[in-house]
């Protein structure tokens, strides 16, 4: 907790650009990150200031020497002033030297142990939890006859 708070407080106050806030304004409170253990999201409502948040982040990684996951992070919002349309990474927001992959606002992004939709819908959340029953029930299926000479055999 102490080693990532640091980050979290570069996100609310970026020391690398003038102790800028660059986090999402709900009713006059700024929410400029969230995280447990090693899940973190940073917010913001500009795309400059996710570009600021990313480069904190960056030179925070540097300087504590660990790396960011490239296929682990995604980038989703909506572009500033347009209605509803995805946002564009324009190459300003990459990890080793690749550009960080938009998600769609309908796609689910794993954080926590949920899939969680920009677009607040649950279609994600819902496909884990039918893809978790399924195996489950065909691992059932292929152990079916174990199990039943397992249950005679101790009756």
């Amino acid at each position: 907790m102490c080693f990532s708070d640091v980050l979290h407080c570069g996100f609310a106050a970026n020391p690398l650009h003038g102790w800028i806030d660059d986090g999402y304004r709900i009713d006059g409170e700024s929410v400029a990150s969230k995280g447990f253990a090693d899940d973190t999201t940073a917010l913001s409502g500009t795309f400059a200031g996710l570009c600021r948040q990313h480069g904190w982040a960056v030179e925070w990684g540097r300087w504590h020497q660990m790396l960011w996951h490239s296929g682990k992070t995604k980038l989703t919002g909506v572009e500033e002033g347009k209605a509803r349309s995805c946002m564009v990474n324009d190459g300003s927001i990459t990890i080793d030297g690749n550009d960080v992959p938009v998600v769609p606002s309908h796609v689910g992004i794993p954080y926590l142990g949920a899939m969680i939709q920009l677009d607040l819908g649950w279609k994600s959340q819902l496909d884990a939890i039918n893809g978790t029953i399924r195996g489950f029930c065909n691992a059932v299926g292929r152990y079916r006859d174990m199990f039943a000479h397992n249950i005679s055999r101790a009756v």
